[in-house]
């Protein structure tokens, strides 16, 4: 109580006083200043052009040396922060200079300008991990470049654990960023302490060291990356704001100013918290929440070293940084504020609103009890601004799926700083060569679907998200928000019989069954146990189906698909590529009737691949694709009794299909007309079940015990089955970046095929050799536990890392898979010994021959 008296006599005594955005930053680390008096009544400006250094110049004037805005660019950017004049930078140095940057103020002045710059190079996967190493390689070289300072310093950074699981994860990311080949190191709570001494560890276990970490000014190296655009022309506009998108035919043809109209073949929205609205102008969803956020610095701290590494301390929620000689401190507020005056967005330039000390008082608490001599320093300043947040808190890219030659590069929760000089880079690279550079699934902006266009949805996801940034836990647990949404048609029948329920692309999907509180483990594996050696039924309604119909509709699958999709009529997994052959989706097709087909995919992938689809329909007119994902409920059965199962309720003679047959039946089960799909024999599942969704109930519980006799099982149960089966999945195993040879699943691409999409670069590659190598590792230690993201070695060398892994009770043993990225001496991926590693645990292993060989067609989203 005492400290909370000292904190908010502190912030009281700022209000009444003079409070200077520019901290301890020198004039020209910013390029507009202000001086707020009296509490922001009377505003004096003082601007500085970033680039010319001449106090009072005006930016304006160094951007457009030019008179007008012209009538035509090849690419057109909105927005000058941070994203927007990275991307403009890229297209430059990779050749394309027709390209016009337009700001509706000034260069920073949205969010860019209050960042708080520190810049870490762990993120939660490999592709974001590379995308931020890209923005510290660009940012060390810049100012050499540009002659433009970005005021990047190598300060390293430390990230506390003060839990027994924070503990685990830490060691968990140190294998992992190890792996991506970052330098990093797991210290004791002194040795972090020696490197901070301002800091009491008494309660912390140890810290992950990470040297290559940094900060940057914000304002400068948004400035530093203007200038090279320019240098390398590119045209920048201020005071130019877009009073209209123009679009026909669902592709974006220019944007009309107040300036004047400019005609391009691509735009690229960068417009930070104004995204979601401008975009929404043309029918774009981009699923992202202005939210108020908050930091605080200090006056200078004695003992506080210039440069000092910062800090994360997750178990507090907290973060740190050194602030020309003070400290800046803020963290993820447990009761965020959306902004949510839309669409009414604040036009202010350098923009800033009163401090919320109520909302800020848990971190502060936090704050002193890690730094406790920050009772002895005044708080020099606040910042709170606007920034904007996903529900995954994970940023956007990528071209819009509704709009042709839309592109988007938004919502970076407040990572812009540290995400900004790779991101731009990423998405120069995707504008240019029309697919992402490696895979960028993770930030796509085809993985919201339609129901993140409710601004409710959004709003409400996104501040769990925020506020649970640092949580652990299950994800049935930690995400409530706008549950319940999208209800499959047995939905209530899951529920009455005890279902833990998880939510995917919006659906509330079976996790597991615990009708009698059972625990998840025990439930989970009882399930499994019914669909290896009796019989279980999965509730599959969540996964996205798209029916292709038309004249053309059976040649216009044949051009997209890997695999003969006409081949004895039978349903077979394919994969759709990019045309640099490169698998851009991994489905199910199923014929109906002549030019009749049903596609399907985890439900989570349901907006690319349909985006994919109507993209290769876009000229012709004799074939369309439909969104059937409601109107058609799915079952799955699994297990030696599934076809006994089907066989007695069916009420026509029931007779397995011969070999070379199709696999496609029509037939009536429990007196509904059903689809059935018959799996390939020892796949995760026997049958698929394809019903009309006002069927279903009658369906499902004419299957379910006590009639039917097939235990009810859940996605969980249906994802081990899977794993132990070898049966890889796009997105979790291999993404965007890998071909098909590259995982191990060549089979599925039918050569003889005279033409499929991406057919010519997969020949053209030589020899058809692989890049990387998708591997199934089993443990040689019966005792050993994988999880996924170990490290993997061969012949002592780290040569990639393992994406999942799990206990197989078939063979009794742990097994992983993961990519080997690095061909060995022999010419050969495989030879060699291998052990995978997690901190200090060595784990030997052996490849599992034969496994990635399979052909499983269905697939749930995860």
């Amino acid at each position: 109580m005492e400290r909370e008296g000292s904190f908010k006599q502190k912030s009281t005594s700022i209000l009444s006083g003079i409070a200077i955005y520019a901290i301890s930053l020198s004039v020209s680390n910013h390029f507009v200043i202000k001086f707020h008096i009296n509490c922001g009544i009377t505003t004096k400006q003082l601007q500085c052009c970033g680039v010319c250094g001449i106090v009072g110049a005006s930016l304006t004037n160094w951007c457009m040396h030019m008179t007008n805005l012209p009538s035509h660019a090849r690419i057109v950017i909105v927005g000058g922060g941070i994203i927007g004049c990275s991307t403009a930078y890229h297209l430059a140095k990779m050749g394309c200079t027709d390209v016009v940057l337009i700001e509706k103020a000034q260069l920073t002045s949205g969010t860019t300008w209050h960042a708080a710059g520190a810049i870490g190079n762990l993120r939660g996967n490999s592709s974001l991990t590379r995308l931020v190493k890209d923005s510290i390689d660009l940012y060390e070289t810049l100012e050499a470049e540009t002659g433009q300072a970005t005021g990047w310093v190598q300060t390293g950074s430390l990230r506390l654990a003060s839990s027994d699981g924070r503990q685990v994860e830490l060691e968990r990311m140190l294998t992992l960023v190890r792996s991506y080949g970052i330098e990093a190191d797991l210290i004791t709570a002194r040795e972090a302490q020696e490197k901070l001494p301002i800091m009491q560890v008494d309660d912390v276990r140890c810290a992950l060291w990470m040297p290559g970490d940094g900060m940057a000014n914000p304002s400068d190296v948004t400035m530093s990356m203007a200038k090279g655009a320019r240098q390398n022309g590119v045209k920048i506009f201020e005071r130019t704001r877009v009073l209209k998108i123009d679009v026909v035919n669902n592709e974006v043809r220019g944007v009309t100013t107040d300036q004047g109209t400019i005609t391009c073949e691509t735009l690229v929205l960068c417009t930070g918290i104004w995204t979601r609205e401008l975009a929404a102008t043309i029918g774009v969803s981009v699923p992202l929440q202005p939210t108020y956020v908050q930091y605080a610095i200090t006056e200078p701290m004695p003992g506080l070293p210039r440069h000092a590494p910062s800090l994360r301390d997750p178990d507090l929620g907290t973060f740190f940084k050194e602030e020309v000689g003070g400290l800046s401190f803020g963290g993820y507020e447990r009761t965020p504020v959306p902004y949510l005056e839309s669409p009414v967005l604040p036009n202010e330039e350098f923009k800033l609103f009163e401090e919320n000390i109520e909302n800020f008082e848990y971190l502060m608490e936090g704050a002193l009890h890690r730094i406790p001599s920050l009772e002895n320093v005044g708080i020099k300043t606040w910042i709170h601004g606007l920034d904007s947040f996903t529900h995954d808190g994970t940023f956007i890219l990528g071209e819009a799926p509704e709009v042709r030659n839309v592109f988007v590069g938004a919502g970076f929760n407040g990572f812009g700083i540290a995400s900004g000089g790779g991101a731009g880079k990423a998405l120069a690279s995707w504008i240019l060569e029309g697919e992402q550079p490696y895979d960028l699934w993770a930030a796509d902006i085809r993985r919201f679907g339609a129901y993140m266009r409710s601004d409710r949805q959004v709003a409400v996801r996104a501040m769990e998200g925020f506020a649970n940034h640092y949580a652990k836990g299950d994800p049935t647990e930690i995400f409530k928000a706008g549950r319940p949404l999208r209800l499959s048609a047995v939905h209530s029948a899951c529920e009455a019989a005890g279902a833990v329920f998880e939510p995917i692309q919006g659906w509330e999907v079976p996790a597991w069954y615990a009708p009698k509180g059972e625990a998840m483990e025990d439930a989970i594996a009882n399930e499994q146990a019914a669909a290896q050696s009796s019989v279980a039924l999965f509730d599959l309604g969540s996964l996205a189906k798209f029916r292709i119909l038309g004249p053309n509709a059976t040649e216009v699958l044949q051009d997209l698909a890997t695999s003969d999709i006409d081949k004895n009529r039978c349903a077979a997994r394919t994969f759709f590529l990019s045309v640099q052959g490169r698998i851009q989706a991994d489905v199910l097709t199923i014929p109906l009737a002549p030019n009749d087909h049903l596609i399907i995919a985890p439900a989570n992938r349901g907006v690319l691949v349909e985006a994919h689809i109507r993209r290769h329909l876009l000229d012709l007119e004799d074939a369309v694709c439909v969104d059937v994902s409601a109107g058609i409920s799915a079952f799955g059965l699994a297990g030696p009794e599934a076809r006994e199962v089907i066989r007695v309720l069916s009420d026509r003679e029931f007779q397995v299909p011969p070999p070379g047959s199709s696999n496609v039946i029509s037939t009536i089960v429990a007196g509904a007309p059903v689809t059935l799909v018959q799996a390939p024999d020892g796949q995760a599942l026997e049958w698929l079940l394809l019903v009309s969704s006002e069927y279903a109930v009658t369906v499902w519980n004419a299957i379910a015990k006590p009639r039917g006799g097939a235990t009810l099982a859940g996605a969980r149960a249906l994802a081990r089955i899977r794993f132990e089966a070898g049966i890889v999945d796009w997105g979790r195993d291999f993404g965007a970046d890998s071909t098909p040879m590259e995982v191990s699943l060549k089979h599925l691409v039918d050569f003889g095929k005279p033409m499929f999409f991406g057919r010519d670069a997969l020949l053209s590659a030589p020899e058809n050799r692989p890049g990387k190598c998708l591997l199934h590792f089993v443990s040689e230690n019966p005792d050993a536990m994988l999880s996924g993201a170990e490290a993997i070695f061969r012949d002592d060398k780290c040569v990639g890392w393992t994406t999942v892994g799990g206990w197989s009770t078939r063979l009794g043993r742990a097994m992983a898979i993961g990519f080997v990225r690095e061909i060995g001496e022999t010419g050969s991926y495989v030879d060699g010994t291998f052990e995978l590693r997690k901190g200090a645990t060595r784990i030997p292993v052996k490849i599992m021959p034969g496994y990635g060989l399979q052909s499983e067609p269905v697939h749930i989203g995860e």
